[in-house]
């Protein structure tokens, strides 16, 4: 697959201020990195403390705070930026207040940056992947941690880990634990793409009307299965199809003669199923396994990793609320940049759930796809017929 991921994007490419505040605007202070302490943040985020006397405790658990075991360390990693953390450290605030700051434990900020990377030195192996993230520790040791949204009121999260009755990952997220094995993320695509109505597809018939770095084209791809292809594009100067059909591969020139395909040819045409590669992931790659939880294009997804033909890394994104393909990502062999296709309009065709469009993002290139014809099950076969003058040229590239 990766050879035809290589030819996609070679052939692709052959085709193919922000205002400043007035004057008279407040303006925000710069956010804090780094070691920070309570009243630095409240000086830079003066928000914070209001929302901090305005929040809702449960009392009697942030009286608690004051009679745990002495000796814990709270480390909290924030965001300036970010509301989650203003939400969670102006509560958390309001309950030390409540013990007039008297508690048992030693409490340490650090901000962070919107990367959640910066500053490296204070952020080194904890696996930091949302502020805020309150890390409980005990001689050293980490008891615990509260990640970004409390799922019970800060004050209460955090007595159960300073006491001892709860431990590990506490968050109302719920994509901080394992995530499926690929054969479950898979299975729940196809069932979301239509089940048992993707097993009934035969052919698949498109076309695209697309734009690119060189202007407007259209693509029409007719699968037929078996290895049989039809695939044409269209610009405003000429047209080109290629054909494969079982071993045979051809075009025909701009003169009309009739030229046999190379590997890396037909590895491009079947490139251009872009729906098959997320209706039949595991005929088009090999060695399906789950990467982790991701994002691609601001949606939160499974990404579920494949090796292609040449051992390239292809990685598809599946959309955590559906389970639909929000798209893929891939390296094409001798290439330093990353191709990004993200799918978009989805529509249902015939009890099939299937992208309308897509953008296709390679450096500094995009292009564009916008389906303007899906039919299913109605590819004419004779389309595949090899031309006898076709027959004879495998029959002499073969040495018969």
């Amino acid at each position: 697959m990766n050879a035809r991921l290589r030819a996609l994007a070679a052939t692709l490419l052959l085709f193919l201020p922000i205002p400043a505040p007035a004057d008279d605007e407040p303006k925000k202070p710069p956010s804090l990195l780094g070691s920070v302490s309570r009243e630095q943040l409240e000086a830079a985020e003066p928000a914070w403390v209001t929302a901090g006397v305005e929040a809702e405790l449960d009392l009697e658990a942030a009286q608690a705070l004051a009679a745990v075991e002495p000796g814990a360390e709270i480390a909290v990693y924030l965001g300036t930026w970010c509301s989650d953390s203003e939400r969670e450290l102006a509560r958390f605030w309001r309950a030390l207040d409540e013990n007039f700051g008297a508690v048992p434990f030693e409490v340490e900020y650090i901000a962070v940056d919107r990367s959640d990377q910066r500053p490296p030195e204070l952020l080194r192996d904890l696996d930091l992947r949302y502020v805020p993230t309150f890390i409980v520790r005990r001689d050293g040791r980490e008891v615990g941690r509260m990640v970004e949204v409390s799922p019970n009121g800060i004050e209460l999260d955090l007595l159960g880990l300073l006491d001892g009755s709860t431990s590990g990952v506490v968050s109302a997220r719920d994509d901080l634990g394992e995530p499926p094995p690929a054969a479950e993320v898979l299975a729940r695509a196809r069932e979301a793409m239509g089940g048992a109505a993707v097993d009934r597809l035969e052919t698949l018939s498109v076309t695209a009307e697309c734009t690119g770095p060189r202007g407007a084209f259209v693509t029409e791809v007719h699968s037929g299965g078996d290895g049989r292809v039809v695939f044409r594009q269209t610009t405003s100067a000429r047209s080109a199809t290629r054909i494969l059909a079982g071993d045979a591969g051809w075009a025909r020139g701009p003169d009309g003669e009739l030229q046999l395909l190379d590997e890396a040819a037909r590895s491009m045409v079947r490139g251009h199923e872009f729906h098959l590669q997320v209706l039949e992931p595991e005929q088009r790659f090999s060695e399906p396994r789950t990467v982790g939880f991701a994002e691609l294009a601001d949606q939160p997804a499974v990404e579920v990793a494949f090796t292609g033909d040449a051992g390239q890394p292809v990685a598809i994104f599946y959309r955590r609320d559906d389970h639909l393909p929000a798209g893929m990502v891939f390296t094409p062999p001798g290439d330093d940049q990353t191709i990004t296709v993200v799918y978009g309009d989805w529509r249902t065709v015939g009890g099939v759930k299937l992208f309308g469009s897509f953008e296709l993002t390679h450096g500094d290139s995009v292009f564009t796809y916008d389906y303007t014809r899906i039919e299913l099950n109605a590819v004419d076969p004779a389309l595949f017929d090899v031309p006898p003058e076709v027959e004879a040229l495998v029959r002499a590239a073969e040495g018969g």
